[in-house]
């Protein structure tokens, strides 16, 4: 579709692989991070450089926009967007218009000739619950990070009221905690509102029922074969571990996640049932990227956020591991 001099393609296809357009702009979350839809795809292609790039441009607010370099992605660049949430963020569609209004302006500002957008604000919170009711079952346990708690509960009220579903469990998860739900006989599936892809992929591991994500740019279903990926991903992570001389133990001092001796000990064991040499490795903002500044070591064993496990196979958490 041409409208003045320019060139509209309406296509449907993999937005992290793109390779015909200068940038692609990314349907983020507040904070910049990998999540799950679009900015999960992005993110898992460029690589973790892309969340390093993004984190002094972090918080954004709805209809902002902001600029990267795009690494392993088969682009230049990446504008990040944070588009509207239907129902919480208003006006919603004013907020919509500035996410492509600024994202275009910034790829005038860096001379884009050719940008490649997704569908901002699509997903199912861009859209009332009557998407997601779809495919849910009568009983459910609702689930949700913090942040998302008023929102979770609008959609409990509204799945209970006009779509007759059941919450079996209503629970808040913590954002760098292993999850297991006390779910009850009934319950038929686990709806999660939020964008953490490794809270859903633990709650599936654990509680072997169907999983949902209800995020702020996509609804989704676990599969078996993401489940299957994420086993696979641990059992690299193990056998990596195994096969390193030396190791790194990674420790964290953000609240909620010291764990100083929890390592002290897995450090002593890994040394003594192992024959490793194991080293402690303490910060306050944990960075992938900067592992690469220690050749020498091939595996690190992470007691903080366990998240960071689906970063890297080199990363494996303490408690994926046997250390009796």
């Amino acid at each position: 579709m041409q409208i003045a001099n320019l060139e509209l393609e309406l296509t449907q296809g993999d937005i992290a692989a793109q390779n015909d357009v200068e940038a692609v702009v990314n349907a983020a979350n507040a904070e910049l991070k990998i999540g799950g839809g679009v900015a999960g795809a992005l993110h898992r292609k460029a690589g973790p450089e892309l969340e390093k790039a993004c984190r002094p441009l972090a918080p954004i607010s709805p209809g902002e926009a902001v600029l990267t370099k795009a690494f392993k992605l088969p682009n230049q660049y990446v504008i990040h967007t944070l588009g509207p949430v239907y129902g919480r963020d208003k006006p919603e569609a004013e907020l919509l218009e500035k996410c492509y209004q600024n994202s275009l302006e910034l790829a005038e500002k860096n001379n884009i000739k050719s940008i490649a957008f997704p569908a901002i604000s699509t997903g199912a919170f861009g859209y009332p619950i009557k998407k997601a009711a779809k495919k849910l079952p009568e009983s459910i346990a609702l689930v949700y990070s913090i942040q998302y708690m008023p929102l979770a509960k609008k959609i409990k009220k509204e799945l209970e009221e006009n779509y007759n579903k059941k919450t079996t469990l209503f629970q808040q998860v913590l954002g760098c905690s292993n999850i297991k739900p006390d779910l009850t006989k009934d319950t038929q599936a686990v709806l999660l509102v939020g964008s953490g892809v490794f809270h859903a992929l633990e709650l599936y591991y654990n509680s072997k029922i169907p999983v949902y994500i209800l995020g702020e740019d996509n609804f989704k279903e676990i599969t078996k074969e993401d489940m299957d990926s994420f086993k696979k991903n641990k059992k690299a992570s193990y056998m990596n571990f195994l096969n390193s001389d030396q190791v790194g133990i990674i420790i964290t001092t953000k609240p909620g996640q010291k764990r100083f001796s929890r390592a002290l000990e897995i450090k002593e064991k890994i040394e003594n049932k192992f024959d490793k040499k194991a080293y402690l490795f303490i910060s306050d903002e944990i960075d992938s990227p900067e592992f690469e500044n220690f050749p020498e070591i091939k595996s690190w064993v992470n007691t903080a956020c366990p998240r960071l496990d689906l970063i890297s196979n080199k990363i494996i958490n303490a408690g994926d591991m046997d250390l009796s």
